[in-house]
């Protein structure tokens, strides 16, 4: 954009703002009208501020950014669906998701929720939140981000998710994460993985194996605060025998 087009863009906006600060104070003209319908944020502010409804006359400018048209349709629109309110809205995945969770929409919301399911923090909120249960359309982009498939898998498909673990899997704190509130019990894929996290070992074996973990016992101990910890649990979950042969390997 050039310089000489940047500066009527600045132009038009502060003529729109003073143009939406006089009609507040001293009522809309018809001059003041058109001057506010130049800018979909003045345009929107005026809906909210002034007219605390609907203005229809100004829904095509409203209409120019997601952000103006989500937050018009919410505050001023009160479940009335209009297309090009709705079709701006619908260009952006995060305001389609707010849009349809704060807005009671009834009916076919099919371009909204296409547009949701191409971003992944948008299609889980919209699974846990709007839908409480799985958004299908949105799992294939769910599946590119470990952590929101994990969560994803916890708490929303509540059990094993077996197309995401190769993903989780690629981040070991994830990996037990998911042993210990997804499977609850043992996940023997990712164990030679956290062989080298002492801390992590710890934790999937207090809350997966609940057991001595042999192998994992050279590497857990060489960390003091896990070693001490370990020793407490083993103190209290050991046998005799098991607990009498970690103390000499210290």
């Amino acid at each position: 954009m050039t310089t000489c087009s940047l500066n009527v863009e600045f132009d038009m906006i502060d003529s729109s703002r003073n143009a939406f600060l006089k009609s507040k104070k001293n009522g809309l003209t018809s001059g003041l009208q058109n001057k506010i319908l130049k800018s979909s944020y003045f345009s929107r502010l005026y809906a909210q501020t002034v007219i605390s409804g609907r203005w229809e006359i100004a829904e095509i400018t409203i209409s120019g950014r997601s952000f103006d048209a989500y937050h018009y349709a919410n505050s001023c629109l009160k479940g009335t669906r209009v297309p090009c309110i709705e079709s701006a809205i619908a260009k952006s995945p995060e305001y389609s998701y707010m849009y349809l969770k704060n807005c009671q929409i009834v009916g076919d919301v099919s371009e909204l929720e296409e547009s949701i399911s191409h971003d992944a923090q948008a299609s889980y909120l919209y699974a846990t939140e709007v839908l409480h249960s799985r958004f299908i359309l949105g799992e294939m982009t769910i599946l590119k981000v470990p952590r929101l498939a994990q969560l994803y898998a916890q708490k929303i498909i509540v059990g094993r998710w077996f197309d995401a673990e190769q993903v989780i899997k690629t981040d070991v704190f994830l990996a037990v994460d998911y042993a210990k509130d997804v499977i609850h019990g043992e996940w023997k894929d990712i164990e030679d993985d956290i062989l080298n996290y002492p801390c992590l070992l710890l934790t999937y074996i207090i809350d997966v194996k609940k057991q001595r973990w042999i192998e994992a016992e050279d590497s857990l101990l060489t960390d003091k605060r896990c070693k001490e910890l370990y020793l407490a649990f083993a103190k209290d979950n050991f046998s005799s025998q098991d607990y009498a042969e970690l103390l000499l390997k210290i």
